[in-house]
């Protein structure tokens, strides 16, 4: 009170909740503390200290979470023989497995599959299509398994992530004696099993195929 008159203050508070689930958990536990409990006992003994209250909820206009899943690739790749490229990584060293890794920030799906073959293998490759497509649901990674060639370089571990790589003679009767994981076993089956679908690249307005991969 100052000279018989209120003085009113407007107080903002803006609170970020997960949903209304957490919203509604977190006002539980509130009205749960003693010390709350104890003020709402106490609040009609004093001077009214609150005119007014009003609660609004505000959502996003939109989606600006991070994707779900990120993406990685790895490829198929066989020699004019026949064989097949395989690598073993230092951090999965029990088993053999097709070159590969994460797409980078700006890269197509296909560009990252033949960098990190040349980075973990030191050879040059060219793709012909996708032979299936799989869900990490641990990690959270979509895997694109292409089919592709050997073109040109010597195979050589320069990256410290690889212990061994080379070009093996892979069938279903042995590719066990290689592959011990049964995740890699299942892409591989499937790429020596299928012919590949294509990958296309493209924009609207107009339609333009910017490039295609089959």
């Amino acid at each position: 009170m100052a000279d018989g008159q209120i003085l009113k203050k407007k107080v903002e508070a803006i609170w970020e909740y997960k949903d209304m689930d957490d919203y509604y958990a977190i006002q539980q536990k509130v009205k749960d503390d003693p010390l709350f409990q104890l003020a709402q006992k106490n609040k009609h003994s004093i001077d009214q200290v609150i005119l007014e209250k009003k609660e609004e909820f505000l959502h996003s206009t939109g989606d600006y979470f991070d994707s779900k899943y990120s993406l990685a690739a790895c490829g198929w790749i066989e020699n004019k023989q026949g064989e097949v490229l395989l690598v073993k990584t230092e951090w999965r060293s029990d088993t053999y497995e097709m070159p590969g890794g994460i797409v980078e920030e700006g890269e197509s799906i296909d560009e990252a599959c033949k960098r990190e073959i040349k980075e973990e293998t030191g050879v040059e490759v060219t793709l012909s299509g996708i032979t299936g497509v799989y869900t990490n649901e641990t990690k959270r990674h979509i895997v694109f398994v292409f089919a592709g060639q050997y073109l040109d370089g010597q195979l050589s571990t320069q990256s410290n992530e690889i212990q061994d790589c080379g070009f093996f003679t892979i069938s279903k009767n042995n590719m066990c004696q290689y592959v011990t994981r049964g995740n890699f076993q299942s892409r591989m089956l499937d790429a020596m099993s299928s012919s590949s679908i294509p990958l296309e690249h493209f924009t609207v307005r107009p339609y333009t195929v910017i490039s295609r991969v089959e």
